[in-house]
């Protein structure tokens, strides 16, 4: 029968675990994963629900020993690549989880579930780093973009800080920027029209930098990102 097939297939392949304490040193029952994941370069930790405390505390201690002893240094948060690259840098600058925490949704940045993973991420920054990264495109509201936008065109005494209609270019990206994801696909021509063209100018600007820091690279990207959704 199908019950007794799953029991089967179960008794088979599911790795014991007597422990998911994040607190916890003991990690002797995730060594299988050592054999199971040899030569994997990506590993997908899903969860039931976003607020399913113990798939989310099982995740902490389940990361830490993916990178103490089976050598990943990425994690992945399904979040907004500019805000979480931002919030890592400024996380290690200033040796504070907060930013981290604020970054990602508060589900995983805020639950006592994941209360140890943050500090975690900072405690690895002089050894071997444990980097935290966004992969969704979509740029959020959690950081000020607009602002390191125009930082970018201050420093470059841009033209286009002079464009007669900048002003009505700010505030029309800052509702679009700011407003529900519904908003985003609510614009009028002449909206569209105003937005993508200051934005090609500025991404032009861009093409036209040497500039080669990550820092550059991931604000163009944002910015070409949050373009192409709006559009």
């Amino acid at each position: 029968s199908f019950g007794q097939n799953t029991m089967t297939w179960l008794n088979k392949n599911v790795v014991p675990i007597s422990t998911i304490d994040q607190y916890s040193n003991n990690t002797e029952d995730f060594e299988p994963l050592k054999k199971i994941l040899h030569g994997k370069d990506i590993v997908l930790l899903g969860e039931e629900d976003h607020i399913f405390s113990t798939s989310l505390e099982a995740k902490t201690k389940l990361v830490k020993f993916l990178h103490a002893e089976m050598g990943f240094t990425v994690l992945a948060f399904e979040n907004d690549l500019y805000t979480m690259a931002s919030a890592y840098n400024k996380a290690v600058k200033e040796n504070t989880p907060v930013s981290l925490q604020n970054a990602t949704w508060s589900y995983w940045g805020w639950s006592t579930s994941t209360k140890s993973l943050f500090p975690y991420v900072l405690s690895t920054t002089d050894k071997t780093p444990l980097k935290v990264i966004g992969f969704d495109c979509q740029t959020m509201n959690q950081y000020p973009f607009i602002n390191d936008i125009n930082s970018y065109l201050s420093n470059k005494s841009s033209s286009i800080l002079k464009y007669p209609y900048h002003q009505r270019f700010q505030e029309l990206f800052r509702k679009t920027f700011n407003e529900a994801s519904s908003y985003r696909y609510d614009l009028n021509d002449e909206q569209k029209l105003l937005l993508f063209n200051v934005i090609d100018d500025i991404l032009f600007e861009m093409d036209l930098d040497n500039n080669n820091t990550n820092s550059f690279k991931i604000l163009k990207q944002a910015l070409l990102n949050f373009k192409n959704n709006v559009n």
